[in-house]
């Protein structure tokens, strides 16, 4: 389920008089992207798709309007594979093509940004089994709507952010550079708390941060 961004307005136009709404709706949604961005609060588990011999890279499935931000994690056949940039893959194989090294898959890079590249290459053992991620996304600046979830717990520090940005522009009925900075911080120092929360949950045994459906 979903909540509009304009439901934000009461806790926005009150502190940026004459304010059109469509302006700040629009800071309204650059705040959240900033607020998922930054707290990584909004995870996903991506659906499960079959493994292909001689297939390294994978799409990553995200819902509707949102952006991948990060990887959390990536399982093939329930087993975890670990992250590795490319250079440190390719420095495994000093004499050989890293890419045209084919098996059981045990690391993953992220060579595109919305693709997860397998290494070494799954070969035919690997057919058919399962890839699933875990990922934090963020709403696209097409979006409408952001997570229930996180406008019911954090629609004031979402905010604050709007605010901030709204009083930081010039030459508006609503203009306060000393306000934006004091907005700033405050949404700052908040969602920093809340990534925190968010890195607490996840190294506690059977707490984890999950959000999964799609963003409509």
């Amino acid at each position: 389920m979903s909540t509009t961004y304009d439901a934000f307005l009461p806790e926005v136009l009150p502190w940026v008089p004459n304010c059109a709404e469509m302006v700040a709706v629009n800071a309204i949604r650059n705040a959240c992207i900033d607020f998922c961005a930054l707290t990584a609060y909004w995870q996903h588990d991506t659906y499960p798709v079959p493994v292909s011999p001689s297939a390294p890279s994978y799409l990553i499935d995200v819902p509707d309007n949102t952006k991948l931000i990060e990887i959390l994690d990536v399982w093939v056949d329930g087993r975890r594979l670990r992250p590795r940039d490319e250079p440190l893959i390719r420095n495994q194989y000093v004499d050989q093509d890293f890419r045209a090294q084919s098996g059981t898959p045990l690391y993953y890079a992220r060579a595109n940004p919305d693709e997860v590249t397998l290494y070494p290459t799954p070969d035919h053992d690997s057919n058919g089994k399962l890839l699933s991620a875990r990922v934090f996304v963020a709403p696209t600046r097409a979006s409408i709507d952001i997570l229930d979830a996180i406008y019911e717990r954090y629609a004031e520090v979402i905010a604050k952010g709007a605010i901030a940005r709204l009083k930081s522009t010039p030459m508006q009925p609503y203009s306060d550079p000393q306000g934006a900075i004091m907005y700033a911080r405050l949404f700052h120092a908040e969602t920093m708390q809340v990534r925190a929360l968010v890195q607490r949950n996840k190294t506690r045994t059977g707490m984890q941060v999950r959000f999964n459906g799609s963003h409509a």
